[in-house]
């Protein structure tokens, strides 16, 4: 219940009484209902045996009494009103019921010259969850508008289980701010004390505060034992920082920074780290990374995002988890972009920082200064045909590989027609692409050009029908495209950004088999393919997905990559995927590039998941790619009992014969708390490896959550993605 309103409350409960007559009153319900009806001012009161009014002493309120305003109510047993003190007390069990919080007392005082009310010896619950505590004594303060309790407990365990309690001397919460202090803390896991706080500022609102953030700790062996105690700063409510002091007991001592900021037309983030005498290599070093959006208009806008690090051990050394630790370029780019109802525009500089030691500089990719692109789209330019335009230029730069500009130009012209449920789009389109470059270590330059028509005929249809008395719904989409590129000597063009992508069902269907500009590849081919859904009719619950695809080619291909032949089969292979459901529980996903000239699957995956519950899960997947990668993957989560669940995951490859991650370790979850604890070792980027980790995780519900992320890596396991 607001303080503020408790003297409105007091004020009524006198006036409708008169001295020495009891009066009757109906229903605590029925009065609170028809106090709300009134207003959000009207005070509802009942008292079962009425109320009885003595002149110059004391108004007493007998059985029952119940006091409503609002969603707020308050129940006692009986309350009197002591006028020459002008107090109201509360006998009895005293029962407070709100909007988000119930409160249980043994005793309770209102204190009309103070405005203030006091709870003894108190119990509370929180209505949207099951957070729950006690304190000897709430005191709500409408005069200084503020909440004071004293001796605090709260936790969200059910009751005779707590299995964590965080406790307070004392807590003080100002209602306007919502900011408050609490004082002497102390955070028990299983009855064991495992955190002390002098003091602790916060938000009740759940609004940003300054102040230190939960610490972390963990170990791995090539860090360490680490430990992190992050401080944030709320420096306007546009901004903030986090300073994170992180000691890595192999490394030494680390410090971290971070800054964020939103206005009306922008945002960013920049992340610092440094490490200024590392034990193991013996140097400085450092992390920047930068990120930060500008809309200067409703169609400007530019874009800064980049990292920078010491070293290229940095990432292996430093950096967390795998997918961090995975990379091998840090990419840097500055853009500004224009987009509009026809046309879109960026001008973008790219550079990239490699941070693996064992990509040589010869390989590394070129800096981009700068570069220009524009895509233009004019839908209905003629009667059912539609114009695009892409043009791009760009000017590529590297120290040991051919280095200059290159100009790229390519309308296009798209039909549409439609019968039924086939549509059918034939398309042109004309590249011309212009180079002047020069070779490392020569002063001259030459320049080249390259003028490619390309035809296209694309056809496809969208087909549903209904099938049985059980109502299985079939969905086909056929689909079939005709590519024609005529044969184009482009051997001596330079290859800056040019690469060939996997191979798949969206690769199928575009004419180029290259991905870039600087290389076209002639052909003449037709691209076939067919999706499908099997789903029941009564609950859509899907029971078969596929897709499969083949290209044929009409001819022989002459343009190739560097170092890459040009010769290919004349028909690609076979794009197979399977997705089917054996009951319930079962389920069996399959994806093949079958090589019908072997008569064997140039690349496949299998992955066999059985999911009786999400604690019951087991999946085990195999993966072959080219006969140069073939590896074994099994993870699961099996609930041992209501609460222990046992968890792991084992990543084999047999071409390199090594574990490429191996992890073991157990979940227990209650109503209130969960822990996860895993064993971990994984591959380092030589393909040996590392040593062992150990994660822990500690979630303390509707607290917080305490160790590393151990829990985001056991999800992701099971999903068949790397831990981060």
């Amino acid at each position: 219940m607001p303080v503020s309103l408790l003297a409105p409350l007091a004020a009524a409960c006198i006036a409708p009484a008169q001295a020495g007559i009891w009066e009757e009153s109906p229903g605590a319900d029925l009065a609170c209902e028809i106090a709300a009806q009134r207003s959000d001012t009207t005070i509802g009161l009942t008292a079962q045996n009425g109320i009885r009014w003595k002149v110059g002493d004391r108004v007493d309120f007998l059985g029952d009494v119940s006091f409503c305003l609002g969603n707020n109510r308050l129940d006692v047993q009986n309350a009197s009103l002591l006028q020459d003190s002008n107090r109201v007390e509360f006998g009895g069990e005293v029962m407070y019921s709100g909007d988000s919080v119930r409160v249980r007392a043994t005793d309770a005082t209102l204190d009309l010259n103070q405005d203030r009310l006091r709870f003894g010896s108190a119990e509370y619950a929180l209505r949207d969850s099951l957070a729950r505590g006690s304190a000897e004594e709430i005191v709500l303060d409408a005069q200084q508008d503020r909440v004071r309790m004293e001796e605090v407990s709260y936790t969200s365990c059910l009751p005779g289980r707590n299995h964590w309690e965080l406790r307070a001397g004392s807590i003080e919460v100002e209602q306007e701010s919502g900011f408050g202090q609490a004082r002497r803390i102390r955070l028990e896991l299983l009855d064991v004390p495992i955190l002390y706080l002098p003091s602790l500022s916060f938000s009740a609102r759940g609004a940003r505060k300054s102040g230190f953030l939960v610490p972390e700790i963990g170990s791995s062996s090539r860090r360490g034992l680490e430990l992190e105690a992050p401080w944030y700063w709320n420096i306007a409510p546009n901004m903030d920082a986090t300073f994170t002091p992180r000691y890595l007991s192999r490394l030494g001592f680390f410090a971290g920074a971070e800054y964020r900021y939103i206005t009306r037309n922008s945002s960013g983030r920049i992340e610092l780290g440094y490490l200024p005498q590392d034990k193991l290599r013996n140097r400085s070093r450092y992390d920047v990374n930068l990120e930060m959006q500008t809309t200067l208009s409703d169609r400007w806008s530019l874009l800064a995002d980049g990292r920078w690090v010491s070293d290229d051990l940095y990432i292996e050394d430093i950096g967390r988890g795998f997918w961090e630790q995975a990379q091998t370029h840090l990419r840097r780019e500055l853009a500004a972009t224009y987009s509009g109802e026809r046309m879109d525009v960026v001008f973008r500089v790219t550079g990239h920082q490699v941070v693996h030691p064992d990509v040589e500089r010869l390989f590394r990719p070129h800096v981009r200064l700068p570069e220009i692109r524009l895509h233009g789209r004019w839908p209905e330019l003629l009667p059912r045909v539609d114009g695009r335009l892409w043009m791009e230029t760009g000017w590529f730069e590297h120290s040991q590989r051919t280095s200059g500009a290159r100009v790229h130009f390519e309308p296009e012209l798209t039909a549409r027609y439609r019968a039924g449920p086939v549509e059918v789009n034939p398309s042109l389109s004309l590249m011309v692409t212009g180079y002047h470059v020069k070779e490392p270590f020569r002063n001259d330059a030459d320049t080249y050009y390259r003028l490619l028509p390309i035809a296209t005929v694309d056809a496809s249809a969208g087909l549903w029908r209904r099938f049985g008395s059980q109502a299985l719904d079939v969905t086909l989409r056929p689909r079939a495209m005709l590519s024609i590129i005529p044969t184009v000597n482009q051997d001596y063009f330079p290859v800056f950004d040019t690469i060939i992508p996997d191979f798949n069902y969206v690769q199928l269907f575009r004419p180029n088999r290259y991905l870039g500009f600087d290389r076209v590849g002639d052909s003449v081919h037709l691209s076939a393919g067919v999706q499908g859904v099997l789903q029941r009719g009564a609950d859509g619950k899907e029971l078969l997905r596929f897709t499969l695809g083949q290209r044929y080619n009409f001819r022989g291909r002459k343009v190739s990559l560097e170092g890459l032949s040009s010769h290919e089969d004349a028909a690609s292979d076979y794009i197979a995927e399977f997705a089917y459901g054996l009951g319930k529980d079962w389920q069996v996903d399959m994806r093949y590039l079958w090589d019908a000239e072997i008569d064997n699957a140039s690349r496949s995956e299998i992955a066999v998941l059985y999911r009786k519950d999400p604690r019951r899960t087991v999946r085990l997947a195999y993966r072959s790619r080219w006969a140069r990668t073939e590896n074994l993957d099994l993870a699961f989560r099996w609930a041992v009992n209501d609460r222990w669940t046992a968890v792991g995951r084992y990543n084999y490859s047999f071409a390199e014969d090594v574990e490429l991650e191996r992890y073991l370790g157990f979940e227990y979850e209650s109503c209130c708390i969960n822990v996860a604890l895993l064993w971990r070792r994984h591959v380092e980027r030589d393909a040996t490896l590392g040593g062992a980790s150990v994660y822990l995780q500690v979630t303390l519900k509707g607290l917080t959550s305490l160790g590393g992320d151990a829990r985001a890596m056991i999800e992701r396991g099971m999903l068949g993605y790397p831990s981060r």
